[in-house]
């Protein structure tokens, strides 16, 4: 239970601020192209995609606000989140000899999340902007990709993968 846990705060490293960094300077990239491409679209734009890749949804082009506004609370989540490490949920019990290290490993692949996270909300709005069917492979790999970080780490710390304990 997290009111059990430590409450510590973690140091960021110099790889952490470097994901921050790389984080908020997508999601501004992301606002950017959005805002700076809304007027060139049509009135209409495809809002949804089915799983082969097809538009199957559309609305008028203030919904591609959509995109970047749900990065941008998701961005506010994670960031927030990761200031209080011992409500993040994990697959171990933590206790105070090894909080630290449980703890700097979540807020690590929190981080490489919310990177991934605003990638795919990136990707979309390229998709829509564009008007071209997103790939039948887009599924498959947002999956991989938002799920990689998470079982890299629990193999990682079940000692399944064999490296040394840096990142």
């Amino acid at each position: 239970m997290s009111k059990d846990r430590p409450k510590l705060k973690i140091a960021l490293s110099t790889t952490d601020k470097l994901l921050e960094i790389f984080a908020l300077l997508l999601l501004i990239c992301l606002w950017i192209y959005v805002i700076y491409n809304y007027n060139s679209l049509p009135e209409i734009i495809n809002t949804h995609f089915n799983a082969q890749g097809k538009p199957d949804g559309s609305g008028e082009k203030q919904y591609i606000f959509g995109l970047p506004g749900v990065a941008t609370f998701l961005y506010a989540l994670t960031t927030i989140s990761n200031k209080y490490p011992h409500i993040l949920n994990y697959s171990e019990d933590i206790t105070e000899e090894n909080a630290l290290e449980v703890y700097t490993k979540g807020t690590k692949t929190v981080r490489i999340l919310k990177i991934i996270i605003i990638g795919i909300f990136g990707y979309a709005s390229w998709q829509t902007i564009s008007s071209v069917n997103v790939s039948p492979l887009f599924f498959p790999i947002m999956f991989a990709a938002v799920l990689g970080p998470i079982l890299y780490f629990n193999l990682k710390k079940t000692n399944k993968l064999n490296t040394d304990n840096k990142f």
